[in-house]
């Protein structure tokens, strides 16, 4: 496209500090670093919770075939639960996205989080049950796209139109780092564990995405 939207938003962006500035133009410069520092940790903050459901999303799921045909499960069974698992995954992506433009994107991912823990409990008690295990799984499903739904458009919200694509390209290696090493690591914790131990683990990192959630929304608060 001629010309680049990009590169004509830097241009905006990089002009209107010094149409804004006031005669001193120190105390604009002094706002204006304060600010840009507050929507960098706010970014920061958003980028992480993004990753620890991602994180969470991908280390009990990929336990959950082994843990399936150790109790008798078949090829059918884990296609079967891998697809609800799926589908919850994204059927629910524009309702998450309606919630966030109506209540905000805090308390969708506030509903994500809640949605994954009840997701959690399903697994640390499943044992044999295949029903469970597949409540579970859709579950998580439906608390990942909550997260992950309101914490992208969040990232939106707080970036520039200059440096949108800079952040969504950190984000996007964020969460697909997350993803790597948790699936990764979710055999090695399976191997000295059991499902229900991987779970527990995997509770461990919705805690980090939940404190860092309400020390995002003190932030953006105050």
């Amino acid at each position: 496209m001629r010309p680049d939207p990009l590169l004509t938003a830097r241009r905006i962006a990089a002009a209107a500090p010094v149409a804004a500035r006031d005669p001193e133009g120190e105390a604009v410069a002094v706002t204006a670093a304060v600010g840009e520092a507050r929507r960098r940790r706010a970014l920061i903050l958003t980028i992480f919770i993004i990753a620890m459901a991602q994180a969470m999303m991908v280390g009990l799921m990929a336990m959950t075939p082994l843990h399936l045909m150790h109790h008798a499960g078949t090829a059918e069974l884990v296609g079967l639960t891998l697809s609800l698992h799926i589908a919850g995954m994204y059927a629910l992506s524009p309702v998450f996205g309606a919630l966030a433009s109506r209540f905000g994107r805090l308390p969708v991912i506030a509903i994500g989080w809640v949605t994954l823990l009840v997701a959690i409990v399903c697994a640390y008690f499943a044992g044999p049950s295949h029903l469970l295990v597949q409540v579970a799984m859709i579950l998580l499903g439906f608390g990942w796209g909550a997260v992950t739904v309101a914490g992208a458009a969040l990232l939106t919200e707080l970036t520039t139109l200059a440096d949108r694509p800079r952040w969504q390209g950190r984000s996007d290696t964020c969460m697909s780092a997350a993803g790597a090493i948790a699936g990764a690591l979710s055999g090695l914790v399976f191997a000295f564990g059991d499902y229900s131990f991987l779970a527990l683990v995997t509770g461990g990192l919705l805690a980090l995405g939940a404190v860092a959630s309400i020390q995002l929304a003190v932030f953006t608060r105050r």
